[in-house]
């Protein structure tokens, strides 16, 4: 069995993978060494260019689960999160877009300093899109843990834990603050009636084309272009490059 990590920048599905996991762990394997890290220290208060990146060997972990998510539904996820949850930023979602620290720039630095880290040691990594695990659900997750134990998993302890991480079990476990730090801005109160303060919002795909101009769309799928391709959002690229003109 590997001794892994989980990595990921915000709002990519890092909660959703932490839920999954531990409840496996649970069942199956408590002995699982885990740590879920986005790699990024102080990530709040650096900008693009001032902000460390971990890698690999100075977060002492061989084997790696990168989880990813198309770069315009991870902006606008996060812009509700800083926002709304937070509340460490208080300008518009274009403002956002553009701003070095939370901004277009450091989602960009991070995916390619990890596409590199990937392409060194492909056997290390194992790579999960936010879309896949979204739409084929136990597949994914056991292809993972087929990964993580060198073996086999057991079908009915995937399922357990695969049914503790669905988005309305989660959302349950905000609202009854099952989960110690998620609801520390929220109060549990009044601000839970506000969607846009959860933690756990809607957890769909392609709700950017809501948030974003069409300008935006073309400086986010231009500027995310070399990433697009190498973690497979170049459905993305085309339909934002080619379609919103």
């Amino acid at each position: 069995m590997k001794n892994f990590m989980v990595i990921g920048y915000p709002k990519t599905g890092n909660t959703w993978l932490r839920v999954m996991l531990s409840r496996y762990a649970s069942e199956k394997m408590p002995f699982m060494r885990k740590t879920f890290s986005h790699g990024m220290p102080e990530y709040n208060k650096k900008s693009y260019d001032e902000q460390h990146y971990q890698r690999p060997e100075e977060l002492e972990c061989e084997n790696i689960v990168f989880i990813t998510r198309n770069p315009a539904d991870t902006l606008a996820s996060l812009y509700y999160d800083v926002v709304y949850r937070v509340k460490l930023f208080s300008g518009t979602i274009d403002e956002m877009l553009y701003n070095p620290i939370y901004g277009i720039e450091k989602f960009i630095r991070f995916h390619e300093i990890w596409a590199e880290e990937i392409d060194k040691a492909r056997d290390h990594f194992h790579l999960i899109r936010y879309e896949d695990l979204l739409e084929c659900g136990l597949p994914i997750f056991r292809l993972m843990m087929e990964w993580i134990e060198e073996q086999k998993p057991i079908e009915e302890d995937l399922e357990i834990a695969w049914k503790t991480a669905s988005i309305e079990s989660m959302k349950n476990a905000e609202r009854t603050s099952k989960y110690s730090g998620w609801g520390r801005t929220l109060g549990m109160n009044e601000k839970y009636k506000n969607e846009n303060a959860r933690k756990v919002r809607k957890g769909k795909t392609g709700g950017y084309r809501k948030e974003f101009t069409k300008q935006e769309l073309k400086d986010i799928a231009e500027r995310a272009n070399s990433m697009s391709l190498f973690f497979g959002y170049m459905d993305f690229y085309l339909d934002d490059i080619l379609f919103v003109r």
